[in-house]
C-alpha cells in the first residue's frame, strides 16, 4: 500500500496533465467547431447571395431577351408592311405603265392612220391642183377666159 500511496502523486499528476491535455484539446476542438459553422455560415451567405445574382442576372437576360423578341417581331411586321405597301404601289405602277403603253399604242396607232390619211389628202389636193393647172392652162389657150375656175 505504500508503494500505492508513492504512486498516487505520479497517478495524480498524469492525471491532472492528462486532463489538461483533455481540456485543451476540447478548447480547441470547440474553436475549430466555431471556426467551422462561421465558415459554413460565410459559405451558406456568399452562395446565397451568389444564387441571388445568378437570378437577378437570368432574369435581366430573360428580359433583354424578350425586349429584343418584341423587337425583332416588330420590325419583321413593319418590313412585312413596308414590302405589301411596295409591291401593291408596284402593281399600281405596272398597271398604270400597262395602261399607258396601250394608250401610247393606240395614239401611235391614230398618229399613223391620220399620218395616212394627210398624205392621201395632200396627193390628192396636189392631184386636183395638177389638174385644175392643167384645166387652167387647156381654158387659157382656148381663149375662154368667162369659165376659168378659182
Amino acid at each position: 500500500m505504500s508503494s500505492m500511496e508513492a504512486l498516487q502523486p505520479k497517478l495524480d499528476r498524469r492525471l491532472a496533465e492528462l486532463s489538461g491535455n483533455y481540456k485543451g484539446l476540447s478548447d480547441e476542438m470547440q474553436s475549430q467547431i466555431r471556426r467551422i459553422d462561421q465558415m459554413d455560415s460565410r459559405l451558406w451567405e456568399w452562395r446565397h447571395s451568389f444564387e441571388e445574382e445568378i437570378r437577378a442576372k437570368f432574369s435581366e437576360l430573360e428580359q433583354n431577351h424578350q425586349q429584343a423578341f418584341s423587337a425583332v417581331r416588330l420590325a419583321n411586321a413593319t418590313s412585312e408592311d413596308s414590302t405589301k405597301r411596295v409591291s401593291r404601289r408596284l402593281q399600281r405602277l405596272e398597271g398604270l405603265e400597262q395602261d399607258r403603253l396601250v394608250s401610247s399604242e393606240d395614239t401611235t396607232q391614230s398618229l399613223l392612220n391620220l399620218h395616212a390619211r394627210l398624205t392621201e389628202l395632200e396627193d390628192c389636193r396636189n392631184q386636183e391642183s395638177a389638174l385644175f393647172a392643167d384645166h387652167q392652162l387647156v381654158l387659157s389657150s382656148s381663149g375662154q377666159p368667162g369659165n376659168q375656175l378659182q
